[in-house]
């Protein structure tokens, strides 16, 4: 069993309150199964248990296997929690500027890599920059381009390294 723990964040990168999250859950119930096109609502923060993940007969992970939650992933998504589908200039213009390349990913992030590899590292080779890197471009190329920071991948992933540095996850349980 994968677990997972997903966290609502505005648009300021702030967690809602409790009260904030069963309004935000109730209007999600009452609103239609698809968002309309337009700017989304909020970030989900989803951190996986690594010993869990690799666990799980889903993925192969090489050692070593971290024992803190890490970051799997920040979406933007609608406020019905459906996430923005991936940026696409034809089908998915979800933003006005113009993304930067996941290509260009390496040299934007090269000041955070060794935050990024250890609090967001790809399971299956934590040790592994390439490999981490290809996780990263992903994550990028289906979140990030229509997140708050299309042109600016480093704020985009320096976002959730802040997050997940400021959540004690084994708190909730």
């Amino acid at each position: 069993m994968v677990a997972c723990v997903s966290a609502w964040f505005g648009l300021n990168l702030q967690p809602f309150t409790l009260n904030t999250l069963r309004l935000q859950q109730q209007f999600a119930t009452t609103t239609a199964p698809k968002a309309p096109p337009g700017p989304f609502t909020f970030h989900k923060l989803s951190l996986q248990w690594p010993p869990a993940a690799c666990n799980s007969g889903q993925m192969t992970c090489k050692p070593p296997i971290p024992r803190e939650f890490t970051i799997h992933g920040i979406w933007p998504q609608y406020s019905n929690d459906n996430q923005v589908p991936p940026y696409n200039p034809i089908t998915n213009r979800c933003t006005n500027v113009t993304p930067t390349p996941a290509s260009n990913l390496l040299n934007e992030l090269n000041p955070i890599l060794n935050n990024l590899s250890s609090l967001w590292p790809n399971l299956t080779d934590p040790q592994d920059l390439s490999s981490n890197l290809k996780f990263w471009e992903h994550e990028w190329k289906k979140h990030g381009m229509c997140s708050d920071y299309p042109d600016q991948p480093r704020d985009y992933f320096n976002s959730a390294l802040q997050l997940r540095r400021g959540l004690n996850p084994g708190d909730y349980f």
